[in-house]
């Protein structure tokens, strides 16, 4: 039920008029929730033309493109979790100049960063949702540490399953919420699965316990969420074991949009206090704007 609010799938019925106008306006509004995460996540940053940035989780660039205009004798590198997303960003990639590629990797984190020289250090990383089963990512944490130059800045935006909407939230029959609400006690517990049993408190403690100062702010970020019969049913089978009997009570679900809210960590970390750090630069008005042939929502 911990739903990651930058991966669901969505989906309508063939036929479904309604249904797929909702779709497509939610996926309008995700684009512009994503942009401005975009500039929230840069805005932290002060970066030099030569400086080295690492982006992850960089799906179809829309954290990529922005790092590739700022510094433009330096080397961005983006990590990608599947051969769509790598595809996607290689075919533009190849119009560009060839000594200013970004570097694409199609490999998790773990492997990225293990198989880098340890001399390769970066001035910044970028990254969404990096830190989704936060109780086993000590050692990735511990990696971006680890190539992280002498004051460089790591930002990240990570949503908290466990301090988000639930379920349950847009569930109006007593029965199937009360029994709804006892599944989610377990799930967001701390012996909960791994995908949604911590806290932003802990989020922090997990990034200060690896030697890295840290400032977190929080963004209470909301969408027109659709859930798909499909998407329902495999919650039911999995996450909210033995409420199988209440879906003809839920199908309400999928019927419209819902109104959904993601709490979203929005974090600075650095290997030095951060208020010994470079100043934000001014950039010119236009330093975030991508072409339309590079931007694709993610």
């Amino acid at each position: 039920a911990a739903i990651d609010a930058y991966q669901e799938n969505l989906s309508y019925s063939p036929g479904d008029k309604q249904r797929e106008m909702w779709v497509n306006r939610t996926i309008s509004e995700r684009g512009t929730m994503l942009r401005k995460l975009k500039e929230t996540l840069y805005g932290q940053l002060d970066l030099r033309r030569s400086d080295r940035v690492l982006v992850l989780n960089a799906g179809f660039g829309m954290l990529l493109w922005p790092a590739y205009r700022l510094v433009p004798e330096g080397l961005v590198m983006a990590q990608v979790e599947n051969q769509d997303q790598a595809s996607y960003l290689g075919r533009y990639a190849q119009t560009l100049p060839e000594l200013s590629r970004p570097d694409i990797r199609c490999q998790n984190i773990e492997q990225l960063l293990g198989s880098l020289d340890r001399d390769l250090l970066f001035e910044a990383v970028v990254g969404r949702n990096i830190l989704n089963k936060l109780r086993d990512a000590k050692e990735r944490v511990s990696l971006l540490a680890g190539h992280l130059a002498k004051g460089g800045v790591i930002s990240l935006a990570q949503a908290i399953p466990s301090e988000s909407s639930r379920l349950s939230d847009f569930v109006t029959d007593g029965e199937a919420k009360a029994r709804m609400q006892d599944c989610e006690r377990a799930l967001y517990h701390v012996a909960g699965p791994a995908l949604s049993s911590w806290t932003g408190k802990d989020l922090e403690q997990l990034l200060k316990e690896s030697g890295l100062y840290v400032q977190t702010t929080y963004q209470d970020i909301t969408e027109m969420r659709m859930v798909s019969p499909e998407n329902l049913a495999h919650w039911l089978a999995s996450s909210y074991q033995g409420c199988e009997h209440l879906a003809g009570k839920l199908a309400c679900l999928t019927s419209e949009p819902l109104c959904w809210h993601t709490k979203t960590a929005i974090i600075k970390a650095s290997n030095i206090p951060l208020e010994e750090g470079r100043k934000n630069p001014k950039h010119d008005e236009n330093w975030l704007r991508i072409e339309s042939s590079s931007a694709k929502s993610c």
